[in-house]
């Protein structure tokens, strides 16, 4: 005859493990949902900033002394790893680079910076930099009104991790920045720092 105290025993104790594995599908599939789900977006999904096109500064006479041009940066999602490859290139580069692994490699537009009249006028125009943030000078002084807004594509892939081709999308498209008139002559600047280095030169 079963001993019916081990019956109980046993039938409390898998009545106990159903209980134990039920709490956990509700923790993991109620409570923690949010949280998978963000994982697997992230996974599948990567948002990279679009830059904006920085506003020009000019000088009185509408002389362009700082600029911002198109040109692209290549990544690769390549083993689930999001990477840049190379920032800033032309058209031209960044296709020759997809070339190496069509599968892998894509590119999107990006902007850089460019000062036409070289170092002219460098200390009171100042820099930018990585991201094209102002860091000194007017580009750091009226940064807010030159930046614009940045925009924002995004990327998906397979559950490798790998590149859906034409996967890029445009989110949400950057805005332009302000142009920036300076009350400065280029040529006369051009002649006081000329002037101002031969001093320097003599002394």
């Amino acid at each position: 005859m079963i001993d019916q105290r081990r019956l109980k025993a046993l039938g409390l104790f898998f009545g106990c493990l159903v209980l134990l594995v039920l709490i956990r599908l509700f923790y993991l599939q109620i409570i923690q949902h949010p949280k998978f789900l963000s994982l697997a977006d992230d996974q599948h999904r990567r948002r990279i900033d679009l830059p904006a096109q920085r506003g020009d500064i000019t000088d009185r006479n509408g002389e362009i002394l700082a600029s911002t041009i198109d040109t692209y940066t290549v990544f690769t999602t390549k083993g689930g790893k999001f990477s840049y490859l190379k920032k800033r290139v032309p058209l031209a580069e960044a296709k020759k680079i997809q070339t190496t692994d069509p599968e892998n490699v894509r590119y999107i537009p990006d902007k850089k910076r460019i000062y036409p009249a070289n170092n002219l006028a460098a200390q009171l125009l100042g820099f930018v930099g990585e991201d094209n943030e102002g860091l000194s000078g007017v580009e750091l002084s009226y940064d807010e009104y030159l930046a614009g807004k940045k925009g924002e594509v995004k990327t998906e892939g397979d559950p490798q991790g790998r590149e859906l081709y034409g996967a890029v999308r445009v989110m949400e498209r950057a805005e332009e920045g302000l142009n920036l008139t300076l009350t400065i002559d280029n040529n006369i600047q051009y002649a006081a720092e000329k002037a101002i280095a031969e001093q320097v030169r003599k002394s």
